[in-house]
């Protein structure tokens, strides 16, 4: 896969590859190079200057760079809980006109920090804080209901956006938006929620209970196994694993915020551990309105959002990316083919 990463001059973009998407089975390797160079930071902080000075001086995109984009918006849930500068790279390397950001910042972050987020945001017409926060819990329900408030308020915009994407602070982009809308219309109004029956490993967390041991300080959040057995899916469901981070239509969007078996869903989830690694992909199992992406290995293999890189891969001292800061938890970058 091949990155394009604006350099801090007009329409001047430097190519490099990333990451290497390797065959099933085998494990995900980065390239000896520096991802995400200070050389891309912002060059005037914001907390510096005026809106206006800190848009120009930033280059930000301030009109569509083609029809295409214009006529296929999108619409970014962003969940943040730390490291502002890198929230900020992020939003600059994605942020077009025409797109809809929605922003949740959990509720243990300082104040400062909310505070910046909030004055970012308040540059852009279309982009704004969730109207409602959550104290997230690491692989609890609270993450998941932070996508999903951020969801309720992007279906209540009034922007006509075509698909929506979750990301979170350590994200980065490896298309242009363009190119992101090209891969997006390539699916034909279909979900990119990729899902698989449980494999072993995971079984253990939608067939026991967990308990939430939110916290205070985000370090001692957790939620906790135990070897209560839960009751099966409401509605006779079954339960598929994925990826926490999806790419959802609109229409397959309203049906989670409105339909009866979500709620039923969510609630029953509220004990397992990481429910947002299956409640996308077991709704997108329900055929609604045309949205259901075939779950089967090859498609399954091709509807790729995501690539990440978790702390527990094997890596060597020569590889891997090189943002200590990233690579202490994970590196995620999207829309990888």
């Amino acid at each position: 896969a091949y990155g394009r990463v604006y350099d801090s001059s007009p329409a001047v973009y430097q190519q490099f590859s990333l990451l290497r998407i390797p065959e099933p089975g085998g494990n995900l390797k980065c390239f000896r190079k520096k991802i995400l160079s200070r050389a891309n930071m912002p060059m005037t902080p914001l907390r510096h200057v005026t809106c206006q000075q800190y848009l120009m001086r930033n280059h930000y995109i301030m009109q569509p760079l083609s029809r295409e984009e214009a006529e296929f918006p999108l619409a970014y849930v962003m969940v943040m809980h730390k490291g502002f500068d890198t929230f900020e790279r992020l939003f600059r390397a994605i942020y077009t006109p025409l797109t809809i950001y929605c922003v949740h910042v959990d509720k243990k972050v300082p104040a400062a920090l909310k505070h910046l987020v909030g004055k970012l945001l308040d540059c852009f017409a279309d982009a704004f804080m969730a109207s409602k926060r959550e104290s997230v819990v690491y692989a609890g329900i609270s993450r998941l209901q932070a996508d999903l408030n951020c969801l309720q308020d992007l279906m209540a915009s009034h922007v006509p956006w075509k698909y929506t994407i979750n990301t979170r602070g350590q994200d980065f982009p490896l298309k242009t938006n363009r190119e992101i809308v090209q891969y997006l219309k390539g699916f034909k109004g279909k979900n990119i929620t990729p899902g698989v029956l449980p494999p072993p490993p995971v079984i253990r967390r939608t067939k026991y209970t967990h308990l939430d041991r939110g916290a205070s300080h985000h370090c001692f959040s957790f939620m906790l196994w135990t070897w209560r057995r839960k009751a099966p899916a409401p509605h006779n469901l079954t339960i598929y694993f994925g990826s926490a981070y999806v790419a959802l239509t609109r229409e397959f969007a309203n049906f989670v915020l409105q339909n009866p078996r979500t709620i039923f869903l969510f609630k029953w989830s509220k004990d397992t551990y990481s429910p947002d690694e299956h409640f996308w992909a077991t709704l997108n199992s329900v055929p609604v309105c045309g949205t259901r992406f075939p779950f089967n290995i090859k498609s399954t293999a091709c509807a790729c959002v995501r690539a990440c890189v978790w702390k527990s891969c094997k890596m060597n001292s020569a590889s891997g990316a090189s943002l200590n800061t990233l690579c202490a938890c994970r590196l995620c970058t999207f829309n990888v083919s």
